[in-house]
């Protein structure tokens, strides 16, 4: 048992609090938690009620720290998972910590993959979208879900060949097939938007180069 002699503003943190038991520093503590547990100087305190109080402050810190992580771009889960590990949180708060983005709406790998495929299969192939989104760590349920919402890409690949043609003065159908196949489309998509390119473009002027 000791008392609490001291509760002080961290310097750099002002969200946080330095906590001093008996004249030492004891830890440091969000200062939601201090307020939540009515910790204050003169207050005795045992270390197992200290610990426990750690603990949910720790849990506290970690969720804001990966809220603000999710601000900045959705995550999956084994992207939000590796972010705490590498912060040093203990696997027990980064359970619990994950539970609670979920419980919120930040931890959803199936909702993560159809807006990632939403956002971006106008512009990428299905095997390009499967390859960022196993990268990012998506689960592959989710992946597969997300990926058999999309009809056909005969469309969106030769959108992507237009877009290519436009920065591309010199033409050359085999940079064009290989620049479509780097963008994820697949064999069918490819010829068809080439078969296109060759019926809706006129490089008579060019030095266009074909299979």
């Amino acid at each position: 048992m000791g008392t609490i002699t001291e509760i002080s503003h961290q310097k750099k943190n002002k969200a946080r609090v330095n906590v001093y038991i008996d004249g030492s520093f004891a830890c440091g503590l969000e200062a939601l938690t201090v307020v939540k547990n009515r910790l204050e100087a003169g207050m005795e305190i045992d270390e197992a009620e200290l610990a426990a109080i750690q603990s949910e402050s720790e849990g506290g810190r970690a969720f804001e720290r990966a809220v603000k992580l999710c601000s900045v771009r959705p995550r999956t889960k084994k992207e939000l998972r590796k972010f705490l590990r590498d912060k040093g949180y203990v696997k027990e708060t980064i359970d619990e910590t994950m539970n609670k983005l979920a419980e919120y709406g930040f931890c959803d790998d199936a909702r993560f993959c159809a807006d990632y495929v939403a956002a971006y299969k106008s512009k990428n192939g299905v095997n390009k979208l499967r390859a960022d989104l196993s990268r990012l760590g998506a689960e592959p349920a989710a992946i597969e879900a997300a990926l058999e919402e999309i009809d056909e890409q005969e469309e969106a690949a030769f959108a992507a060949a237009e877009r290519y043609i436009r920065t591309h003065p010199k033409f050359d159908m085999r940079k064009l097939k290989a620049h479509l196949y780097a963008r994820g489309f697949d064999g069918s998509d490819i010829s068809a938007a080439a078969a296109r390119v060759e019926e809706e473009y006129d490089f008579s002027d060019s030095d266009e180069i074909y299979d």
